[in-house]
């Protein structure tokens, strides 16, 4: 209730109210068209889950590898991995509208501050530590960074909660 708020709640106070539509991301959905879903709106929908996923799973390693950090400075943890993702949703999406345009794992935004916000962890590698533009890259040093980075997060992930990671995809078309 303290994450959903009363986007969970109808007008009686419950979490379940039977209606004709419903609305997501500002459009009207009917729920007679939920029988057999525009493949566009299971796209969406989709994207979506996997990158609040992604959200919530960076914020619940980030309290195990950053612990102190959390405990020191919660708010300054909070803002720097906000930062990471575009908009001021922070670790919600459904109050603006679908994005238009990338902003997942490629964006400005998450390539220029994820290796660092990895780099505060414990045992993570040197490299992540300078911050490399992708567009000045000439070499492919960018590209070995996020993938120092990708390879760093996932078994980090893995050898903490005992799975793979989901991870963010590309915006669907």
């Amino acid at each position: 209730m303290e994450l959903f708020g009363e986007d969970l709640l109808d007008l009686q106070g419950t979490t379940w109210a039977i209606k004709d539509s419903v609305e997501w991301h500002g459009q009207v959905i009917p729920i007679s068209s939920l029988a057999d879903p525009p493949t566009r709106l299971m796209r969406q929908i989709l994207w979506e889950l996997y990158e609040l996923n992604f959200r919530f799973e960076l914020l619940a390693l980030d309290h195990i590898m950053a612990h102190q950090q959390w405990e020191d400075t919660p708010v300054e943890r909070r803002e720097l991995l906000h930062s990471i993702f575009p908009g001021e949703e922070g670790l919600v999406m459904w109050s603006g509208p679908v994005p238009s345009e990338e902003t997942g794992l490629f964006c400005g935004s998450f390539t220029q501050t994820a290796p660092f916000l990895l780099s505060t962890w414990d045992g993570a590698p040197a490299r992540l530590r300078d911050p490399v533009e992708p567009k000045d890259d000439r070499n492919n040093t960018f590209w070995a960074l996020m993938e120092g980075a990708a390879l760093f997060y996932v078994q980090t992930f893995f050898d903490h909660f005992g799975r793979p990671p989901v991870v963010p995809h590309t915006l669907p078309t």
